[in-house]
């Protein structure tokens, strides 16, 4: 599981992110990561960057049980590091923005709501009739039902389908997974994520949010203002930290004129 994370000295993400470091840790249990602020203060870009550094590792840790079979990265490093796979995917690990600190190996799988619900994934050119069904079924229904739909039969074989494996952990990457559910569907979710944590010890959530009801079930999350722990109880909790950090953050991210700065 990931312990803590520091934020590489002149890079994109030292430009974006208001800390230096997590120690995720400080949790109470931080087999469930939730991450609070508001649009713009970088939750997306840390999922993204956390997955960019175990996507990279995976294929490291393979690698070296030389099992790897990527064409794509075999033909890579044939053109800029000998052939040499493990040092193209080194590599790839040292240009990232983060370093994480880390127990065990880490399998890491990602759903991202803008990408992956159902209602808006892309296919491919290889379409999977399963896929294929589900994307339909996805699109005849309510965007909020298409979440509901996607994400329930996901939790579900994270709870049932996903095998124990002595010395490997999962870490899940949810980001946005409150959007759009009503608040029902938000308990019922968090329910699921909690039934699930309370009965493995390999399994590791990373969520972004932004519905207060979220709170009912995990309390204790991640500020992304300052990178430290925090208890919010309710919505009233979650808009205190917000005006306490509203001069930094608009200094930060929005222009003279009001309009948000763009990074990248």
């Amino acid at each position: 599981m990931i312990e803590k994370l520091y934020v590489k000295k002149d890079t994109e993400a030292d430009d974006i992110f208001f800390f230096n470091e997590i120690d995720f840790t400080k949790l109470p249990n931080y087999k469930v990561v939730p991450l609070f602020g508001i649009n713009g203060i970088g939750k997306t870009t840390l999922l993204k960057e956390i997955h960019h550094v175990l996507h990279y590792y995976n294929k490291l840790i393979k690698e070296q049980e030389l099992v790897v079979d990527d064409l794509n990265d075999k033909l890579t490093a044939a053109f800029y590091h000998d052939g040499d796979l493990t040092k193209y995917y080194q590599n790839k690990i040292d240009k990232c923005d983060l370093k994480l600190e880390y127990n065990n190996t880490n399998i890491v799988y990602k759903y991202f709501n803008s990408e992956d619900n159902f209602r808006v994934k892309r296919m491919g050119i290889a379409v999977d009739p399963v896929l294929f069904n589900c994307k339909y079924d996805a699109q005849s229904v309510s965007e909020g039902q298409s979440i509901i739909y996607s994400i329930f039969d996901l939790l579900n074989v994270i709870r049932k389908d996903i095998p124990k494996k002595e010395g490997i952990n999962y870490v899940f990457l949810f980001d946005e997974l409150d959007s759009g559910l009503s608040i029902d569907n938000v308990d019922i979710v968090m329910r699921k994520i909690k039934y699930i944590v309370d009965r493995r010890d390999d399994v590791q959530f990373f969520i972004s949010f932004n519905n207060p009801r979220v709170l009912k079930t995990f309390p204790n999350v991640i500020s992304l203002y300052d990178g430290n722990c925090i208890k919010l109880n309710n919505e009233d909790d979650m808009m205190d930290i917000i005006n306490e950090n509203k001069k930094m953050f608009n200094k930060a991210r929005k222009t003279s004129k009001g309009t948000p700065k763009v990074f990248g």
